[in-house]
Parts: C-alpha cells; sequence; structure tokens
C-alpha cells in the first residue's frame, strides 16, 4: 500500500513573494513564465530595498553577475592644490574612475537625476542627502566659476585671491581627501595669522590707528606682499582726513592732534 507525502506549502509566504515581485518586477513573460524589469530605476530600487525584503519573506537566490551589482552612496574624490605664478592649479582626481566618468557624473547630478549608471554596472545615487561628495563637488565648481570643459581637461586654474575660500571649502568637504601643495599652505597660514605678522605701522601713524584700524593696515600690507589688488573698506577709516583742509595727515576725522 503506497503512502500518500503531503508536502507544505506556506500560501501566505507564496502571496507575500508574488506582492513583492510585481512592486518591483511589474513586467511578466508568459512564454517564460517569469517577471522582470528593463528599466534601470527599477533595477537601482530594487538593490536598494527590494532584495532586503525578499530575504525577509524566504531564501534568494542569485547569479554570480547579479550578486556583483550594487548602489554606491558615494564616491573617492582627491582635489589638489598647487600655487604658482599667483594661480591656484586645481585638480580633481579619483582612484576608481576616469574623468570622463566624474564628468558625466556631474551632469547627471546637475540635471538632477536620482541616481547614475556607473560603467561597471552599478548605481550611484546622486541626490544631495544621499551622496555629499558630488553635491559638494559640484558646490566648488560653481563657486570658483570651473566650467564643466575646464573640469574635464583635468586641471584648472583660479586666481590666488580665492587660496582663503577654497580651503575652507575644502576643510568642510568630509568624504573628499584634500592636498594642498606648500605654497599654498603658506599662503592660507599668512592669512590666518595677519594680526601676529611683522607688518608694523608707520611712526605717522603710530597713536592715531585704532586697532581694528591697524589690523585692516597690516591686511593691505599682505595684500601687497602677495601681489593682490585690495580694496579698503569705506567704514574702516584708514583713508579720513581731518576736516580742516590745511590738515594733511592722516587722522580720526574730528581735527588735528
Amino acid at each position: 500500500m503506497a503512502r500518500r507525502i503531503f508536502q507544505y506549502r506556506d500560501l501566505d509566504a507564496e502571496i507575500r513573494a508574488r506582492d513583492a515581485l510585481e512592486a518591483y518586477f511589474p513586467y511578466y513573460d508568459e512564454e517564460r513564465d517569469l517577471f522582470y524589469n528593463d528599466r534601470e530605476d527599477g533595477i537601482c530600487q530594487f538593490l536598494q530595498d527590494g532584495l532586503d525584503r525578499l530575504f525577509t519573506i524566504g531564501d534568494v537566490r542569485s547569479t554570480e553577475r547579479f550578486q556583483s551589482l550594487g548602489v554606491k552612496r558615494t564616491i573617492p574624490l582627491n582635489i589638489g592644490v598647487s600655487m604658482e605664478n599667483n594661480l591656484l592649479d586645481l585638480k580633481v582626481t579619483s582612484d576608481e574612475y576616469s574623468e570622463e566618468e566624474l564628468l558625466d557624473i556631474l551632469q547627471a547630478y546637475r540635471e538632477k537625476k536620482k541616481f547614475f549608471r556607473l560603467k561597471n554596472g552599478n548605481f550611484l545615487l546622486l541626490a544631495e542627502q544621499e551622496n555629499n561628495a558630488v553635491a559638494e563637488l559640484s558646490m566648488m565648481l560653481d563657486t570658483m566659476q570651473v566650467s564643466l570643459k575646464d573640469f574635464v581637461r583635468g586641471k584648472m586654474q583660479i586666481p590666488a585671491y580665492r587660496a582663503l575660500y577654497l580651503d575652507r571649502m575644502m576643510q568642510s568637504m568630509e568624504n573628499v581627501y584634500a592636498d594642498r601643495d606648500r605654497h599654498f599652505r603658506s599662503l592660507v597660514r599668512d592669512f590666518r595669522t595677519v594680526e601676529e605678522s611683522d607688518y608694523e605701522v608707520p611712526e605717522a601713524l603710530r597713536g592715531v590707528l585704532r586697532p581694528y584700524q591697524t589690523v585692516g593696515y597690516q591686511w593691505l600690507r599682505m595684500l601687497d606682499h602677495c601681489r593682490f589688488g585690495g580694496i579698503l573698506a569705506d567704514d574702516m577709516g584708514l583713508g579720513k582726513r581731518c576736516r580742516s583742509l590745511r590738515c594733511s595727515r592722516l587722522c580720526r576725522g574730528t581735527g588735528c592732534r
């Protein structure tokens, strides 16, 4: 007498699995009896959360090629800065991606695309809250007025007077490695310590300038030393003369001393 074998089926799990498949693979091939999705945005979404959802339902088997796919949320970037002839040479590179692919990534980000399909098949998320490195690089290029055309050439030049602002930006870029040459570091250090510089106020102005005006004078001397142009703020009072037309000395504008 033959024994009847009962095979257990978890119908609830099957329904959940089918619902998950239909959510991420909305197309059905009747001939091959399979669900599929040939849209890149759908594949990216499935890699982000769909696969984990299926794992909560049951075992998931996949090919080695599929297992090699993934979603990246940042990319390694290196920014090199050197100074020569009063110009800052800015170079952006990546150990994993070519300059041409970096350019394509930037263009996709500026077109407000949600992701970018890398040449290796992986997906790179581009939303600002997801990928700070790309967002920060794009903002830096815009701020420094560097075009994408100049960027793809691999080496960009910006005026040296923007050194302080560029240094501050690079310090705030958490996902970017910055390499500054000694000339750039020396320039930034000199500006940060301008109040401790050896620029002494001329004897004719000693006892006349207020402390903040002395700093303004030292700042101008620093600009001159670096061969930068400078503009003296009108409210500093450094350029005011005595109300008396006969006075040729700088004073505080309230009368000769």
